[in-house]
């Protein structure tokens, strides 16, 4: 097993812990509409390739905390190889990314990872935000080893 290889999979044993410990479920692209569609508060977390964004790591560990503090929002994971293929549908310029969405309605994305204070007061804010257009982002190009801003 290669490099990228063990990273995988160390990747994929964190989402099954964060599905597991925390109950956030990893969700299919063509779930995910109508899932957000029946959540009142959803943050979607997009992970994509974590040897290509690995603040992916960081995003996954403090998610479970930044739901926690923010009562009445619910949570799930997009499934990794869907993230880059599905990004430019939901704005997201850069991976990873935490896009939330009211009853599917898009309220907004939180891209990357920032200082704990920040992204708590930007991601309260995103939850409360009133709905808006999805912006037009960086069209990805995705393989099935990488994906890239095009």
């Amino acid at each position: 097993m290669n490099y990228q290889q063990q990273r995988a999979a160390a990747f994929h044993g964190l989402l099954e812990r964060l599905e597991r410990e925390a109950g956030l479920p990893r969700v299919m692209g063509l779930e995910l509409e109508a899932r957000a569609a029946a959540t009142p508060v959803l943050a979607v977390l997009f992970t994509g390739d974590p040897t290509q964004s690995p603040e992916s790591w960081d995003v996954c560990v403090v998610l479970p905390e930044l739901l926690a503090l923010c009562g009445g929002v619910a949570g799930c994971v997009l499934n990794p190889a869907e993230s880059a293929l599905m990004a430019s549908a939901y704005g997201v310029g850069k991976l990873p990314a935490l896009v939330v969405l009211r009853h599917g309605e898009y309220l907004g994305v939180l891209e990357g990872m920032r200082d704990w204070q920040p992204f708590v007061d930007d991601f309260r804010r995103l939850t409360v935000a009133a709905p808006r257009p999805i912006p037009v982002a960086g069209i990805y190009t995705a393989t099935p080893d990488r994906a890239r801003l095009a």
